[in-house]
């Protein structure tokens, strides 16, 4: 509704300034450029679509439809689907990047806090849990618990069954 509203508010400017002269088509681009980045692909090729009719409309109401202005005016409702397509599809690719920045942002950090064969947390981290942990625990007054785990003749497991059957047991 607000690409809508906004398209309704140019055409309603337009008409009441009723000036049809010069480049006052190009304020149909404002619309169009929010509804494709809000509104993807799909969204900016409607309201490319509904701005090239508001404007052929408002031309058609003040203009007689000569065939000069029937060609220009369907050559900027054209530009308009094309732009606005064109914005959609160049929002969908950028939440796509950053939805693949996130992602990789979130394994880099997983792999920088965790052991790569055991997928336990390092002991820096560990640490570093721990202190913020006993702080809330502090505040909050609610008690914490951790359980600590040591394997004796670790190295004489490993040496016996092999170090991936050692890292599967850790």
């Amino acid at each position: 509704w607000a690409v809508g509203f906004s398209i309704g508010c140019v055409a309603l400017s337009v008409f009441l300034l009723g000036q049809l002269r010069g480049d006052f088509y190009l304020l149909y681009f404002l619309p169009l450029v929010s509804a494709a980045g809000y509104l993807g692909i799909a969204g900016g090729f409607l309201a490319g679509i509904a701005s090239g009719v508001i404007y052929a409309v408002s031309v058609f109401i003040a203009l007689p439809a000569t065939g000069s202005i029937v060609t220009a005016v369907a050559l900027r409702v054209l530009v308009f689907i094309l732009i606005a397509t064109l914005l959609g599809v160049i929002a969908e690719r950028h939440v796509n990047l950053l939805e693949a920045l996130r992602a990789s942002h979130s394994r880099a950090i997983r792999l920088a806090i965790s052991d790569s064969k055991t997928d336990l947390y390092t002991h820096r981290y560990f640490d570093l849990r721990l202190r913020q942990d006993l702080a809330r625990s502090r505040r909050t007054n609610i008690s914490l618990a951790f359980v600590l785990c040591k394997i004796d003749n670790l190295t004489a497991f490993n040496e016996a069954y092999g170090f991936n059957v050692g890292d599967r047991l850790l």
